[in-house]
């Protein structure tokens, strides 16, 4: 748990830097090590939504809430979906 939390601090102090390469290299490198880290997940979803990659966003955040239905994914999820919903309704609705 404790290289956990280092891991997690290291990567918000990457991305309050805009280093967001470098974060999610650390980042998959995290996820390849440990496939079941549900809050890898959710960080590296959460990156990407940052970054405007809304399907790889969407994709590690479902990959987080299989793993853990209770992470905090569900809620970025639905706020990207809605995002999503909004942004293109006109390709929903022509």
């Amino acid at each position: 748990a404790k290289s956990l939390n280092l891991m997690k601090e290291a990567v918000q102090k990457l991305i309050e830097e805009s280093r967001y390469d470098e974060a999610l290299n650390m980042l998959n490198e995290r996820i390849k090590k440990c496939s079941d880290d549900d809050e890898a997940y959710y960080l590296r979803g959460a990156l990407y939504k940052q970054l405007g990659k809304w399907g790889e966003s969407l994709s590690d955040l479902n990959k987080a809430i299989a793993i853990n239905p209770e992470s905090p994914a569900v809620i970025l999820r639905q706020l990207l979906q809605d995002i999503v919903d909004f942004r293109y309704t006109d390709l929903l609705n022509p």
